[in-house]
């Protein structure tokens, strides 16, 4: 009789320790799903949206067209400041410093599509070209475009730079003017240049005139 005692008593303290040991589980999953409980399909729906709304905002930009940056290039190259250049043309003002270096690094603007191409570029003359052509014209305000043309080639020989085709129409056989006995002054200048805006257009020539030849041209 007293085995049986032991026996029970020892099978019911076996109980009691299973019992809080499955209590002890229960209470541990509750805490874990309450940790990791998972949103509703209506929270996760609103969250998405508000993340697309934040990356349309990140990921906008403006597409400025061919007009915009060659009136942008030609502002900075007459030593506008890029943020007045950039409040001209309407272009936003990272956009505009992007340009600017591109175009100092490259002597081009890579004009792109909505998917990214590169379509084209607005010129291959650089800013140091655009430096050199403004000295020239400050220098000899009376210089051609072809004079600058070959002054430009001298400096930068591996520069290509194409003239303009000529006019197809034109024939020198028809198209003649024959002059007779006309004088020519020898410090004869052109009678048109080049000068900065508001200001005229100086030159400076010899003041002594030597004498006046004739020359018959047929």
């Amino acid at each position: 009789m007293d085995l049986d005692e032991e026996v029970n008593e020892e099978l019911g303290a076996l109980d009691s320790e299973e019992n809080n040991y499955i209590e002890d589980n229960s209470e541990n999953e509750n805490e874990s799903n309450h940790k990791i409980a998972k949103p509703t399909v209506e929270e996760f729906a609103k969250k998405l949206a508000s993340n697309n709304k934040e990356n349309e905002k990140t990921l906008k930009y403006r597409k400025y067209n061919q007009e915009q940056i060659e009136e942008f290039i030609c502002l900075i190259t007459e030593m506008v400041p890029v943020k007045d250049a950039a409040l001209r043309t309407g272009i936003v003002l990272s956009s505009a410093y992007r340009f600017r270096k591109q175009w100092t690094e490259e002597g081009k603007i890579r004009e792109t599509k909505q998917r990214g191409r590169v379509v084209g570029t607005v010129s291959d003359l650089k800013e140091e070209h655009t430096v050199f052509l403004t000295k020239v014209v400050d220098d000899f305000a009376t210089i051609t475009i072809t004079q600058m043309w070959e002054m430009l080639h001298q400096e930068f020989p591996g520069l290509s730079v194409m003239q303009w085709m000529p006019d197809s129409e034109f024939d020198f056989e028809k198209n003649c003017i024959f002059l007779d006995e006309a004088g020519f002054n020898l410090h004869m200048t052109r009678t048109r240049g080049w000068s900065k805006k508001g200001k005229p257009a100086k030159s400076v020539v010899p003041a002594s005139r030597e004498l006046e030849r004739e020359l018959n041209i047929i």
